[in-house]
Parts: structure tokens; sequence; C-alpha cells
């Protein structure tokens, strides 16, 4: 889907800009949390209350 709009690479290094500001939680809300969430994804974090 990405690349109608950029080569991989070209859509990561805008994401990883305009996330610049976020913190590492927040970050990790919009790179994964959705999915996770919605999908009922198994965590990747190592805590063992991770949602």
């Amino acid at each position: 889907m990405c690349e109608l709009a950029g080569r991989y690479r070209e859509v990561l290094a805008l994401t990883d800009e305009l996330l610049a500001g976020c913190t590492a939680t927040e970050r990790a809300a919009v790179l994964a949390g959705t999915a996770h969430r919605v999908y009922s994804l198994p965590s990747t974090r190592d805590e063992p209350d991770a949602p």
C-alpha cells in the first residue's frame, strides 16, 4: 500500500520524522498498538501484564 505514495524507505523515513517528538510509548502505539489491539495480536513486550 505504501508503494503508491513512495518507496518503503521513504515512507519509513517520513514516519520517523513525524514521530520524532513522540515518546517511546507513543511511537509504539502509532506503529503497532492499533494492530495489536484490533487483531488481538500477542504483545512483544516482556512485562507479564502487557495487554
